[in-house]
C-alpha cells in the first residue's frame, strides 16, 4: 500500500517538459508517477488535486530569511507559496563567520535593515554553528553562500581601504576553510559595505579560492548601477555560456561606466575559468534555465535539512 496519493494534478516536474495530467504515488522517500486510471491503487492517504500544480519544492536563489527564519522556524509564508529550500548568504551579507560575537552583533544591527535579526544574543561565530541552528529544527531546507563582508571584517576590519598582501592571504584561507564547512560559493553586494569595499583584484582572488572548491559567485549590482546612473531602458540580458548576467549598456555617468567595468572584469575571470555561474540581478529568480546543476556538482557544499527532508 502507498503511502500518499495525489490525484487529478496538472504535474510540473521540472525538467522543463510542458505539464501533464497525472497520479503521484508517495512510498517512503520514493515518488512514482502513475497514468491512467488509478482507482485501484490502495493508499494510506489520498488528495485530490483537480485545478493545482504539483511540482517538486521551489529553490529560493536569493533568500533575505536567513535570520529570521530562526523566529519562525515554521516559515508559512514561504512554505504556502512552494518554497522547500532556501539560498542564505548572498548580496555579500552572510551572518558566519566571525572572529569575535562582537563584530557579528554589530553586523547584524548594520545589516538587520536588509535581513532582520536573529532571537538574541547569537550563540555562533562559524559557519558550521550556524548551520546547526536549522539542522531539522525549521520547515525548509537550506543552503549557505558565503558573503564577502564578514570575510573583510575578519582580516581588514571595517574599514575603506584596500587589503595588504598579508590580509588578503588570510581573506583566502577563510574561503578556503568555510568551503570545507559547507559554503556553496562566494557572494558579493558590490554597494553593501564593508564588503563594497574590495576591489576587483581582490574579488578575483578570492573567487580563485572558491572554483578550486568547485563553488559557483552570486553578486548584486543592479541597485549600484541604478544609484550610480544606468537608466532603466539601459539594462540588457547579456548570456554566455558561463556567466550570464545584467549589463548595464547605456551607463550615463562615469561612476556607472566603472561600476559595469568591474563587474564584467570579475564575471570575464569566471567565464574564462569554465566555471557555471549563476547571479541575481536584484531578483529572487536565477538567469540561468538549469539552475540545480551547480548546486549538485558541488564537491564541498552541505545541504542542512529542514522539517521537509528533502534536498
Amino acid at each position: 500500500m502507498l503511502d500518499l496519493l495525489i490525484r487529478n494534478g496538472r504535474i510540473i516536474d521540472g525538467s522543463g517538459n510542458p505539464g501533464y495530467d497525472a497520479t503521484v504515488g508517495v512510498e517512503g522517500d520514493a515518488l512514482r508517477i502513475f497514468r491512467g486510471d488509478t482507482g485501484a491503487l490502495p493508499a494510506a492517504r489520498t488528495i485530490d488535486a483537480g485545478g493545482h500544480v504539483v511540482a517538486p519544492g521551489f529553490i529560493d536563489m536569493h533568500s533575505h530569511a536567513g535570520l529570521t527564519i530562526l523566529h519562525e522556524p515554521r516559515h508559512e509564508p514561504k512554505v504556502r507559496q512552494g518554497v522547500t529550500t532556501e539560498l542564505i548568504g548572498i548580496d555579500g551579507n552572510s551572518h558566519a563567520p566571525f572572529k569575535t560575537r562582537e563584530d557579528l552583533h554589530r553586523y547584524i544591527e548594520l545589516d538587520s535593515g536588509l535581513n532582520g535579526e536573529p532571537p538574541m544574543p547569537t550563540d555562533w561565530l562559524t559557519v558550521a554553528g550556524q548551520l546547526s541552528r536549522f539542522d531539522n529544527k525549521v520547515a525548509v531546507n537550506i543552503c549557505f553562500i558565503l558573503g564577502n563582508s564578514p570575510v573583510r571584517i575578519w582580516s581588514v576590519g571595517w574599514d575603506d581601504r584596500p587589503a595588504t598582501r598579508a590580509e588578503l592571504d588570510d581573506m583566502k584561507s577563510v574561503v578556503r576553510e568555510v568551503c570545507e564547512e559547507g559554503s556553496f560559493g562566494l557572494s558579493t553586494g558590490l554597494d553593501y559595505p564593508p564588503g563594497s569595499y574590495a576591489d576587483t583584484h581582490e574579488l578575483i582572488e578570492l573567487s580563485k579560492v572558491v572554483a578550486r572548491a568547485g563553488g559557483f559567485y552570486h553578486t548584486h549590482t543592479r541597485a549600484l548601477l541604478k544609484q550610480k546612473g544606468c537608466s532603466r531602458r539601459g539594462w540588457r540580458p547579456s548570456r554566455s555560456a558561463a556567466a550570464p548576467i545584467f549589463r548595464c549598456t547605456s551607463p550615463t555617468t562615469a561612476s556607472a561606466r566603472r561600476a559595469t567595468a568591474r563587474t564584467s572584469t570579475i564575471w570575464a575571470w569566471w567565464s574564462a575559468a569554465g566555471t557555471r555561474d549563476w547571479t541575481s540581478p536584484s531578483t529572487a529568480i536565477p538567469t540561468s534555465t538549469a539552475a540545480p546543476a551547480p548546486i549538485s556538482g558541488f564537491r564541498a557544499g552541505r545541504w542542512t535539512a529542514g522539517r521537509s527532508g528533502s534536498r
